[in-house]
Parts: structure tokens; sequence; C-alpha cells
């Protein structure tokens, strides 16, 4: 399908008072110049085009303050609009969050310490990310001491972890040493009992091996690039919010009923393990505030997440799934003024918790969640109001010198539904000035084939008046308001789509009278 970037509609009627004016202005200009002439007072009569354009389906839909809204058109030009959410993304941290200390006391030659993972985790294998390791002895001995220390379960190339220290003695006693920083990155942990061993081998000058009064190690940022076992049943959050619908936006009144709204899910996931989805919460937002739960099978029921298997390492799986018409109340809930879809979901690692399944992650490893509202134009409309306020200033002493002014306004309107429009001038302060016509213009829906197709619409045309005193009266307008009423009832009782070519035709123009 076809993505088009939505545009604001209104913005375009609403230039053809301003238009008008500045028609006015020019030729009350030239009429200023004949006036400095010797001659006798006559009317003058000026025939001025004005607009000629054409509204589509892109600028009747009110376009979003933080730009998340596209329109969809498919092979039937048929035009669907796409309102797109934040994108969730988790990596590793997710999962197994970077631990700034882990201290391991030495309490003798030879000392077990528990490795960094829960109790219901199982880690075969871990390669050390950008960890670093230190020691400190306190050393009773008023000598040197060589040491080695040896972490059996660490290793690299094949080579055992293994360190040498000097703790030299300068004649003060305890002498406490802290060793220089040591990188562990890319060496590899093999759990094998949920320990982690830390032997030292102390010798003073003559070979004796000693045991100081008290040593530690400590494991600074630990991280991981790797670690393949069983994860436990994690859970972790998807820190997504809501999807913003700001095609209501305008919406001040009537009904609006949508056939086949849908909320769409889209998984992309290279954790090397069975995820689940767990929903906390699943709402629209009305206008009003009102909270709506989402009614589903697939909340009940969760939603399983296709992973890579270990043999499958660097493959990314995706997964999808929609909240519809056939499998939830969502119909029923968009029949409400919807401002936003909200959700709060959590995903579930092991959720089966069957140990036997051996899952992986790596530091390129990520989780990546989008929730996307899909508004296909296709349903009906019941005396739908929209409006909005825009800034207007006609304070124009030019004003002065025009008698009158009639508006031509030629329209068709392709679409197949009834729409009256009507625009009101306004002080500052909110005081209602004048309308800009005198009744509210109507535009008749164009009638539609056996499909529901628009035949195309017929051409109205309109004439609207401005004596000297109404003009004279809206110079003091600061804000003009627009305010549109939209039902397909008239037109077909049948739910009708959008298409992308229905438009509405505007051809104006204004026959300017003024004194010479």
């Amino acid at each position: 399908m076809k993505i088009l970037q939505i545009k604001k509609w209104h913005s375009h009627l609403l230039l053809f008072p301003i238009v008008v004016f500045a028609f006015f202005i020019t030729n009350c200009s030239e009429v200023s110049d004949i006036n400095s002439l010797d001659r006798e007072e006559q009317e003058l009569e000026i025939a001025i085009p004005l607009i000629n354009t054409e509204f589509s389906v892109n600028d009747l839909i009110s376009d979003d303050t933080e730009n998340n809204v596209a329109i969809a058109v498919d092979d039937q030009d048929r035009v669907t609009v796409v309102y797109k959410g934040d994108v969730v993304r988790q990596g590793l941290a997710a999962i197994f969050a970077p631990i700034p200390v882990v201290p391991a006391p030495l309490l003798d030659s030879i000392n077990d310490i528990p490795v960094p993972f829960a109790s219901d985790q199982r880690v075969d294998r871990a390669i050390f990310g950008k960890t670093n390791m230190a020691y400190r002895f306190i050393s009773q001995f008023e000598e040197d001491v060589n040491i080695t220390v040896t972490i059996p379960q660490l290793s690299k190339d094949g080579e055992i972890f293994t360190t040498d220290f000097l703790v030299k003695y300068e004649g003060t006693s305890p002498v406490d040493f802290i060793s220089d920083s040591i990188s562990i990155e890319g060496w590899t942990l093999v759990d094998d009992e949920k320990i982690i061993r830390i032997e030292y081998d102390a010798r003073t000058a003559d070979g004796e091996r000693q045991v100081f009064t008290s040593g530690a190690g400590f494991f600074f940022n630990v991280t991981f690039d790797y670690i393949e076992g069983y994860f436990g049943s994690e859970i972790f959050d998807i820190n997504g919010d809501f999807v913003a619908i700001g095609v209501l936006d305008t919406w001040r009144s009537g009904g609006l009923a949508f056939e086949d709204p849908k909320v769409k899910v889209f998984v992309e996931n290279s954790f090397g393990f069975p995820v689940r989805s767990i929903f906390n919460t699943m709402q629209v937002v009305t206008t009003t505030g009102e909270m709506l739960d989402m009614e589903s099978e697939v909340i009940d029921n969760n939603v399983d997440f296709a992973y890579p298997k270990l043999n499958e390492m660097g493959q990314v799986k995706t997964t999808e799934f929609s909240f519809t018409k056939d499998n939830s109340n969502i119909v029923d809930l968009f029949k409400e003024k919807v401002r936003r879809v909200t959700y709060d979901i959590d995903a579930g690692a092991n959720p089966d918790m069957d140990e036997s399944i051996t899952g992986f992650v790596n530091e390129d490893s990520y989780f990546l969640v989008s929730v996307d509202v899909e508004l296909p134009l296709n349903g009906s409309v019941n005396n739908l109001v929209l409006q909005d306020t825009i800034d207007l200033d006609l304070d124009i002493d030019d004003l002065d010198e025009a008698n009158n002014a009639e508006f031509k306004n030629v329209i068709t309107n392709d679409f197949p539904a009834d729409i009256t429009l009507q625009s009101y001038f306004y002080t500052e302060d909110g005081t209602l000035l004048d309308s800009l016509f005198k009744d509210r213009l109507f535009m008749p829906g164009a009638s539609v084939d056996g499909s529901g197709v628009s035949s195309g619409g017929k051409e109205v045309i309109t004439f609207e008046n401005f004596d000297a005193t109404r003009l004279q009266n809206i110079k003091k307008t600061k804000k003009m308001l627009l305010n549109v009423k939209i039902n397909t009832g008239q037109v077909s009782s049948d739910p009708l789509w959008i298409l992308n070519d229905y438009g509405i035709k505007f051809k104006v123009g204004a026959k300017i009278k003024t004194t010479l």
C-alpha cells in the first residue's frame, strides 16, 4: 500500500476570507489613486476570482502533534489511517542487568562465592563483558609475600585464569595491599556448581605457604557478552505507554462508527529462549478521560513469541498478532470518542519452566515491540461535528472604503456524505461578531454505485453578501472558528469506504463594490 503523509485540511478553507481581503486591499489602493483625479464620484464593481482548489481525503484528517500518523492506500484506493506507537526495545540488560560490585570475601586460601545469578537460573557458560577485578590483602608478615590467584571456573583460549602479585614489606606491619584493576573481558565462566572458586597461594621467601589475616576480591561492573543455560521464569517489562489517536482531536459531537478497527502488535525477538506475553492492561481512553478495557481471547490466552534456537544464533524471529472485530470488543470500544490506546505488557521468560531447553543471549540480543492502531475508513457517520479555531486579524483600515462584497461559492462534494459548514468570526475575548455564511453551507453527498463507490458529486452554487456594516464589524476579528457537520446516513444505510481520490472542490469569486 502507498503511504502518504497527512496534512491539515481546514487551513485551505480558512485562507479564503484572508485572500478576499488581500484582493480587496489591492484594489482599494488603486481606487485611492483614481480619487486623486478631479472626477465625479462613481461606483466601481470589480470581479475577482479568489479560490480554485480541491481538498482530498489527505486534507480531511487532522495531523497528529506527535507525527505518528500516516495514510495507507490499498490497490483498490481504499484509505486506512495508521497510528504508530513508540517502538520499545529491550536488550541483554533487561534480563541480566549490570551489577556494579560483587564482593568475594577471601577468608582462607580456597574460597567459594555464589555466582551472580538468580537461584532458578542455570548458567552453563557465560562470557564476561567489560568487567574488572581487584584484590585486597592484609599481610601480617614482616617480609615480602608472593601471591598467585587462580579462578578454576574462568578460562580463555584453553588457559585457566591466573594472576600474580607481590605484597612488598616496607618496614611497617601490617601491609594493606590493593591490586591494580584487572580486566576479565572475554573470559568464560563455566558454572558447574553455581559457585566461583577463588584460590590464592601466598608464600614467603622460605617457600612456606601462608594465609593472610584477611583478604577479598571484587568484581566491578559485572556484565556478560554471552550467556547459555536456563534462565528461569524471569519477567521483564515492556516499557510501552500509549498510541495517540489524533483523527478525533476536533470531534465535538455526533457518532463515528468504524467497521473494522485493529490494534496490531509486532514483535521482533533474538533472545534464544521461550517468551510469552503477559497483558497487564490494554485499554482505550476516551476524549472524556474514561478508560475502557479491551476484552479478547488474545489477552486471556496470551501469545507465545517465536525465538531462535541454539543452532539459530544471530537470527531474529518475528511474531504478529492483532485485536480485531473477530477476537475482541474493539468495534464497541471505537464507537466511543477514543483519544488513545494504552497498553502495559510484560514478557515472561520460559513460561513452561522447561529446564531441558537450553537458551542463550548475547550482547546483540534484543526484544522489540511496536503497537499500531489501524482505522480503515469504512463505516458510517451520524451528525459528526468537527471544529477548530485559528488566529485571524482583520483590523484593516482600507475596509472603510468598501460598499459591499458578494461572494460566489461553487462547491462539488465527491464524498458519499452530506456536509454542512459554517465559519464564525470572534474577537480576542470570544465575542461572536458574525458568520461567514448566512445559513450553513450545504454540500450534498455524492451518490454511490452498488459497491458503495462514489460516482462524483454535483456542482452547487451559493451567493453570500456582506454590506459595509458587516464588513466594518468583522474588522474586529481576531479568531475564526470552523464548524463542519458530516452525515453518511442520507446517502446509504450501509457502511461506506472513503477512497483516496474523493475530494471537495471549491471555486470562490467575489464582486467588490466601492466608490470612486
